[in-house]
């Protein structure tokens, strides 16, 4: 996490190709205490399968490590999670031998920066179970014309109705972080959060997207998509509102307490 927040990067010019850094983790098991744990802080039940974000806990160290990489040449601070589509192809069960796969790739340059993937695909017995683009951006000036298009695109939702409202802990940055060993500062403390230019500590985004995901209550039906656009922060302390459209039961909007637009947005199919 030192070398990924403060370590010089060499950055990257218009046109330019970053390398296509790879990574791969064999033999991965579950592990149960910390998978019980996540369930907890996530306000999920336990189940003889994983959760549908819990993989992206499992690959978070070696993703992690792709970004510190010395070849890689942004600096991950000030970079933005921007969007992630996830598509799950089978119930994952918690015995299992597990490999994992990360890799950069993908980058479109725009007007006011750039924007890459990070795709992750995990194996069971050899058969691609789950597969993941992560989207990043990374604000800088660069001479082009191009203007910036999300890689999503989710509809409007209008006529919401609440799903559920629930309190962000103070203490959930803290949890979250040790469930998946990102201690990015911002997801720590009020006071480091201000330093890095935030009002106040920062929950974690795959934390709140999972705490919604157990207020759905819905069986899965496989194959299965869930397509995020992360649009503004949920700040620890605050409340926070599940809403959807009961005409549209597959998108869903959240709203963090005194933000009049939706801080997350998916829609699960």
């Amino acid at each position: 996490m030192i070398k990924l927040l403060f370590y010089p990067k060499k950055g990257i010019k218009l046109g330019e190709k970053i390398p296509r850094i790879s990574s791969t983790l064999k033999d991965v098991t579950v592990d149960l205490n910390n998978l019980n744990y996540y369930n907890k802080v996530c306000h999920l039940k336990n189940s003889p399968n994983l959760p549908i974000l819990y993989p992206h806990v499992m690959a978070g160290v070696s993703q992690l490590n792709l970004f510190s990489h010395p070849e890689f040449p942004i600096k991950m601070l000030g970079t933005i999670h921007m969007a992630n589509k996830i598509v799950q192809t089978k119930p994952l069960p918690i015995v299992g031998n597990y490999q994992i796969k990360s890799r950069i790739s993908n980058e479109r340059y725009f007007n006011k920066g750039i924007e890459f993937d990070l795709i992750t695909n995990v194996f069971l017995q050899d058969e691609e179970v789950w597969t993941e683009t992560s989207t990043y951006r990374k604000n800088c000036k660069f001479q082009t014309n191009q203007t910036y298009c999300s890689t999503i695109n989710l509809e409007k939702l209008d006529d919401f109705k609440t799903v559920d409202q629930w309190n962000i802990s103070w203490k959930l940055g803290k949890q979250y972080a040790t469930i998946s060993k990102d201690f990015n500062p911002i997801h720590l403390s009020m006071v480091l959060a201000k330093a890095f230019g935030f009002k106040k500590d920062l929950a974690h985004g795959f934390c709140v997207l999972a705490q919604a995901m157990g207020k759905i209550h819905r069986i899965p039906i496989w194959p299965c998509t869930l397509d995020v656009i992360f649009k503004g922060p949920s700040y620890m302390g605050r409340n926070i509102k599940l809403v959807h459209n009961p005409k549209n039961k597959e998108r869903f909007d959240l709203y963090a307490e005194n933000n009049h637009r939706p801080v997350i947005c998916f829609k699960l199919t």
